[in-house]
């Protein structure tokens, strides 16, 4: 397993600045890390040509293969984010990100540690689990708490649509047996 590097309390990526870049080419670097999560969670597919089925089909491989090489990125991207401390630029993207991206929030939180000082426990510890790593303020623990909540209460919602739709049929053809 590969453990990230500390510098004081924060872990360090290697040859990323520190979150707060004060040297223009760390702001470019820290610019194009930025624009990239943008262009990856935005990115859409090639149209598929009208023509020869041979270039449709080269057009879905590559546009197949482009969604898995992207979709591979975004854990690491998360990592980025929680790092420059901008997982906010995937608020609007909360009910798109998929298992492995929510699986390294869960990872990111779960690095937080519960302090003797600042909080009620006897040592030192690591939090053990995400709501522990809330109470701590951890950011990427909060910001998973937010995605699962959004991703309940839209299948809940999506769930009470489909039942009164269910609902207003089964009443119009109620209807219709009743009048006739």
């Amino acid at each position: 397993m590969y453990l990230m590097p500390y510098f004081g309390n924060n872990i360090v990526i290697r040859n990323l600045p520190r979150p707060d870049p004060k040297l223009s080419w760390e702001l470019h670097a820290v610019n194009f890390l930025l624009g990239l999560v943008i262009f990856v969670w935005s990115w859409e597919r090639h149209e598929i040509p009208w023509g020869p089925s041979s270039e449709q089909e080269m057009v879905r491989e590559h546009n197949r293969l482009t969604q898995i090489r992207l979709d591979s990125a975004k854990p690491w991207l998360v990592e980025i984010l929680a790092y420059l401390g901008r997982l906010d630029l995937l608020r609007s993207r909360t009910t798109q990100l998929d298992e492995p991206c929510l699986a390294k929030l869960k990872e990111i939180a779960l690095r937080a540690e519960l302090s003797q000082y600042n909080h009620p426990v006897k040592e030192t510890r690591p939090v053990a689990t995400v709501e522990e790593a809330c109470y701590v303020g951890s950011p990427a623990a909060l910001f998973l708490e937010r995605c699962e909540l959004m991703l309940r209460e839209g299948k809940r919602l999506t769930a009470i649509l489909e039942a009164e739709e269910v609902a207003a049929d089964a009443t119009r053809k109620l209807k219709e047996l009743t009048h006739k």
